[in-house]
């Protein structure tokens, strides 16, 4: 079956196409269908010569049925009767076939006038056609190179889409690959803050706690300085009593080597003095000895306190002697107070 190629460009309905050549066919990408497809328009061009030819052929029917209207036989005769009329006599039957030859040779005139006026509207239309054919023939030529040029520009279109749709695709990969980096981040960052955050509040617990302590040492130092001073004064005391005590042992000393013997109202007297006295100086020692175990006490408590709180001993010691609780003068008064023993 032969075949021909048409664009895909749409043409006016009543137009031909003709087979295209090879520039045609190398010009762009061709649709390949049938001939029957591809005639469309000859065949719609047959079909308007047949309806023009039918009508030509009733206007000339009905012009010759009125003409054998009018010269019709009486009705009893047929002009195609199988079966000849008879005759009375040989001019009569002459005179019927001459008129049947000059009917025939009639219709036969008249057929070919039709013929002629046929072939004349057929010659215009065939003229008409080909006019019409040239000017679709050119329409047509002028839709291929549209056809060509659109499907060059189509070609270059998807060219670059496909490197727009890379490119997009490796900008994607890339955007995608570094929000997974941010994302990670951004979750080691709400970590870390998290754990900051936990940090400042174990440190805000151990500042509040650090700041309580710190009130309560204040207060019990302040106590502490106070009994200090207490204990200051009753040493200062105790110092005048041993004085007054060893001065009297003194004068009685003298007064035993002036051989003057004393009253036992005297001695009874002098010996309560030297008790109370003595009495005084023991509750003095054991003032001392519980305020020493006090001071010991608390600088324990507070060593081990500092220890609780992840703080070097070494600066616990160097610490230490910086603050107020330990008076050098007061540790050596006590020491002093602790060693001196009365003897009668």
């Amino acid at each position: 079956m032969d075949t021909c190629y048409c664009s895909s460009s749409p043409v006016e309905a009543g137009t031909t196409r003709s087979t295209p050549t090879n520039a045609e066919l190398s010009a762009g990408p061709r649709f390949k269908i049938s001939p029957g497809n591809c005639r469309w328009s000859n065949r719609r061009t047959e079909k308007i010569l047949k309806e023009k030819t039918k009508e030509f052929k009733c206007v000339k029917r009905s012009e010759r049925e009125g003409r054998e209207s009018e010269s019709s036989p009486p009705p009893g005769l047929h002009m195609e009767d199988p079966e000849p009329p008879e005759f009375g006599s040989l001019q009569e039957e002459l005179q019927h076939w001459k008129e049947q030859a000059a009917r025939h040779q009639q219709s036969a005139d008249e057929a070919q006038e039709e013929l002629q006026e046929f072939q004349q509207m057929s010659r215009d239309y065939e003229g008409e056609l080909e006019t019409e054919l040239k000017q679709c023939e050119a329409r047509n030529r002028e839709l291929l190179g549209a056809n060509s040029r659109l499907c060059t520009e189509l070609e270059n279109y998807k060219e670059k889409y496909e490197s727009h749709h890379s490119e997009a695709c490796r900008q994607i990969s890339s955007l995608e690959g570094d929000l997974a980096e941010t994302t990670a981040v951004r979750d080691q960052l709400h970590k870390y803050i998290r754990e900051l955050e936990q940090a400042n509040d174990d440190l805000e617990r151990t500042k509040r706690a650090t700041i309580m302590s710190l009130e309560d040492f204040e207060q019990r130092m302040n106590h502490v300085i106070e009994r200090n001073a207490f204990l200051e004064s009753e040493l200062d005391e105790k110092e005048n009593l041993l004085e007054s005590v060893q001065r009297l042992k003194d004068e009685a000393r003298g007064e035993s080597l002036l051989a003057t013997p004393f009253t036992t109202s005297a001695r009874i007297s002098a010996l309560n003095i030297v008790g109370e006295l003595l009495r005084k100086v023991g509750n003095l020692e054991s003032k001392l000895a519980s305020c020493r175990d006090y001071i010991n006490e608390q600088t324990v408590n507070r060593r081990g306190h500092a220890g609780g709180q992840g703080a070097p001993a070494g600066q616990n010691n160097e610490t230490g002697p910086a603050n107020g609780l330990y008076n050098k003068g007061l540790v050596k008064r006590l020491d002093f107070a602790a060693g001196h023993k009365l003897l009668l």
